[in-house]
């Protein structure tokens, strides 16, 4: 039977009927002779509150036709139990949204429902939207999803559903795009009549599906009998000019949805007579700085040799301090440099871990300006930009060895008294989690690393060197810790930094911190469940990237993806380890490197094509050279690998294409580091 309002009983009534003060008359008869038969109220309802049917067609005659009909029925019953019937539109399930970096957005969710709308549910990777804090993104109480400065890591499926039917959803695909970012070379020059004129063109895109085209004057260039375009248009060639070739080259560069193009111009004069220039302005600044043990040494970007050395004995004018902590008498000194050095606004920054310190370089001046103090051995440099005027340096310092006793040979493990910074020793067994204040033994041994950031002002000369928020009282000691690496796209993402979150790692520990890099503090603890992470790898698209290890055996296991908007783990691939993972510029590919030590094989450089979906296995590169090192270098549109051998009587370099796999050995190099 329905209940209605003020707790009144009726009988089922047939769907069909209309409901008029007669029928209503007569039901209420029936209520009051069940009432003096015995029949048991169902709430127990004093006779003086109940209320008559009746009452149904004072109240709920809409249309005042003295008859309620089976809709006015119905609704009288929906206002005290509300049953709603939600509804979507099969050609509505899966909606693509296009957007630009920075742009707002409202997402709305297609789904109704009858007789007033439903609750809606957004998630991504099946995790709620409105259980994570993310400041760019809001479900607003009508069920639309609005997203504010929206960033690459946004890019992926939005779901929406109907809280009381989840059967009921809806996709959303947001793909989010930001302009190419091209340059030509040069940007101008003179040419006489009857000569050849060559325009390059470099560009550096996120899409894969990309069009490349020419323009003179606005006009679209193609290949004829003077004009040549070549090596995937990258370059343009024309031969027996003509006053007529004068005019405004670009190279337009776009996605084929034509959703975001970028183009530079060089300008082209033709005369009587060739003019002699100094060449490209961009050219002359180029400078390659080498870092060696003996100090540094600084070559012309124009293969024009070396213009520049710094000796290790030099002795820094700010300080009194020789460049490598030696004193001018002695003969010999061996300087000792961080794993990689950065560029940050015309200034070189360069950690020296033996004398815990960075030496700042004027990019121009080619001299020491500054020293910055730090903690122990800074080994590890990132550059991050929080903004327009906040430029940061974080840095990674390899801590002091502790003094510890030595219990692999001994079984001993009961130095319960040993301390390590802040830490107090106990003994305990390995675990998932990290104990903060009681660390056992090879926690204590590995996490012994200290992070920093350097915050650079142009208002303030002394740069400010921090650490992150404590916990427990003290500065964390970590394992490792992965930042998002510099992509050249980013210099075009003017609306905030495109990954404002950085992860650090403790020894043992199946799981990864996550960093807020704005406000410089711990966020979370994202569970891994049986992974230990060695390697991490980030993505402007918004995934992280994780080689796994087993805790106790330190085994390699696979790979993990984990999406940095919701932290959720979205894949995991049990087929690909490796001991270093390496991304492209561009961030089109994932070079994976395992060194096999029971074959005789010794590296597997294992290929994959990064999507904002995930990974894609390309192809795999077995080779008897013990690769130490890879590096990027642009050609024709797209990006090779380099890989180093530090195979002893081996130094080669091998030549990886990425877009197909081929190699190449190029051999009598000579022999690498592993900076």
């Amino acid at each position: 039977m329905f209940v209605v309002n003020r707790q009144c009983h009726s009988p089922w009534l047939p769907l069909s009927m209309s409901v008029n003060m007669r029928n209503l008359e007569f039901v209420s008869e029936f209520l009051r002779g069940s009432r003096a038969g015995g029949f048991e109220h169902q709430r127990g309802t004093p006779e003086d509150s109940a209320c008559l049917l009746t009452e149904l067609l004072l109240h709920e005659d809409s249309n005042h036709d003295e008859n309620l009909d089976f809709s006015e029925f119905q609704n009288a019953f929906n206002k005290l139990y509300s049953v709603t019937m939600v509804t979507l539109d099969q050609s509505l399930a899966i909606n693509v949204v296009q957007a630009h970096v920075g742009d707002n957005v409202e997402i709305r969710c297609d789904i109704v429902g009858e007789p007033q709308p439903p609750a809606i549910k957004w998630t991504r990777y099946n995790v709620d939207l409105n259980n994570i804090n993310i400041p760019n993104m809001k479900v607003f109480s009508d069920g639309s999803l609005y997203l504010t400065n929206v960033q690459l890591s946004f890019t992926g499926n939005y779901t929406c559903q109907a809280v009381n039917n989840p059967l009921v959803k809806q996709t959303h695909i947001l793909h989010t795009s930001v302009a190419p970012l091209v340059e030509v070379s040069p940007r101008f020059q003179w040419e006489p009549v009857g000569g050849m004129a060559t325009i390059d063109c470099k560009y550096e895109t996120f899409e894969s599906d990309i069009s490349v085209e020419w323009f003179k004057n606005e006009e679209l260039l193609l290949s004829n009998q003077r004009t040549t375009i070549m090596n995937n248009a990258t370059r343009v060639q024309i031969g027996q000019l003509e006053r007529t070739d004068t005019g405004a080259y670009s190279c337009r560069v776009s996605d084929r949805k034509d959703t975001a193009t970028g183009a530079d111009v060089s300008s082209l004069l033709i005369q009587d007579d060739a003019v002699s220039v100094s060449g490209d302005s961009d050219i002359t600044r180029e400078r390659l700085w080498v870092f060696h043990g003996n100090g540094v040494s600084i070559y012309s970007g124009g293969c024009d040799g070396l213009i520049h050395e710094l000796d290790g004995r030099d002795v820094i004018p700010q300080s009194g301090l020789t460049l490598c902590g030696a004193t001018d008498t002695e003969q010999h000194v061996i300087c000792e440099w961080s794993d990689n050095a950065l560029v940050v606004e015309g200034r070189i920054y360069a950690g020296q871990p033996n004398l815990n310190r960075i030496v700042v370089f004027h990019g121009q001046q080619l001299n020491v300006v500054q020293i910055i103090a730090t903690d122990p051995q800074p080994r590890r440099l990132w550059s991050v930009e929080n903004g327009v005027d906040d430029h940061q340096i974080w840095v990674l310092c390899a801590g002091s060895s502790p003094t510890m006793r030595d219990t692999s040979t001994t079984g001993d493990d009961t130095d319960d008294n040993d301390s390590f910074g802040d830490f107090e020793a106990r003994k305990q067994s390995d675990s998932a989690e990290f104990e903060w204040n009681y660390p056992s033994h090879q926690q204590r041994k590995h996490n012994r690393k200290t992070i920093q950031v350097i915050r650079l002002s142009a208002s303030v000369h002394q740069p400010n060197v921090i650490h992150l928020q404590p916990i427990d009282g003290h500065f964390d000691l970590v394992y490792d810790m992965f930042v998002p690496q510099f992509s050249p796209q980013r210099l075009h993402l003017k609306h905030g930094i495109a990954n404002r979150y950085a992860h650090v790692t403790h020894w043992d520990e199946r799981a990864i911190i996550k960093v807020d890099m704005s406000q410089f503090k711990y966020v979370k603890t994202i569970n891994l469940a049986d992974c230990q992470p060695v390697q991490g790898v980030h993505t402007d698209h918004g995934l992280l990237i994780i080689q796994c290890q087993t805790p106790v055996t330190h085994q390699l296991t696979g790979q993990l993806v984990v999406d940095q908007i919701t932290d959720a783990l979205i894949a995991y691939n049990p087929h690909v380890r490796a001991q270093k993972c390496y991304l492209s510029p561009n961030q089109h590919f994932l070079v994976n490197v395992l060194h096999n030590t029971s074959t005789p094989t010794a590296t597997t450089v294992i290929v994959q094509r990064v999507t904002p979906e995930g990974l894609e296995f390309l192809y795999d590169v077995r080779t008897s050279l013990d690769i130490v090192n890879c590096e990027f270098v642009w050609k024709n549109g797209n990006y090779d690998a380099v890989l180093a051998s530090g195979t002893p009587n081996r130094e080669d370099l091998l030549y990886l294409s990425l877009s197909d796999g081929r190699v190449e050995l190029i051999t009598g190099i000579g022999r690498p580091t592993n900076g």
